[in-house]
């Protein structure tokens, strides 16, 4: 399972379609305006579940830091028991939060920048068991780029 988490644009003036139709992710995005705005614009109006499981956290604000941890795990328990790739478009803070969540779950994290979350930055989420691990790609073992992976990615299928 490959989880892409996409921040929000933050305009859809600079928006670059992403075509997803037919490859097989089940697409989320926040309950606001921003990023349905940027859902219709990125998936060239592909359907979409808007969920207010990834609405932004604001420190400070109506909701607790636990509770929007909390949101934050009910979205991971959705998708993990859908089993899908999933490509999800939220806000800085409310990704922060979940990368957090990830990496207690097992997974590894690529993204561009170490620090600050830039507006329509994608990161890849995938647990380290579904990555091959034996060279410098570490590619993931649904999509193979070396001969360890293709060897570890059939001994997984034969089990």
């Amino acid at each position: 399972m490959k989880i892409v988490l996409i921040r929000h644009a933050k305009s859809i003036d600079i928006i670059k379609p992403m075509p997803v139709e037919g490859r097989g992710y089940k697409l989320y995005a926040a309950d606001s305006d921003i990023s349905k705005e940027t859902a219709k614009a990125l998936w060239l109006e592909e359907s979409f579940d808007a969920t207010e499981l990834l609405c932004e956290f604001e420190d400070g604000g109506t909701e607790s830091k636990d509770d929007a941890v909390a949101r934050a795990g009910k979205f991971l328990d959705i998708i993990e028991k859908d089993g899908e790739d999933v490509i999800a478009i939220s806000h800085e803070h409310f990704l922060k939060l979940l990368f957090k969540q990830l990496r207690k779950r097992g997974y590894q994290i690529k993204r561009s920048n170490l620090f600050k979350i830039d507006y329509l930055e994608k990161a890849i989420a995938s647990k380290r068991s579904d990555r091959c691990g034996g060279c410098t790609h570490d590619c993931q073992l649904s999509n193979p780029g070396c001969d360890i992976g293709r060897e570890k990615a059939s001994r997984s299928k034969l089990q």
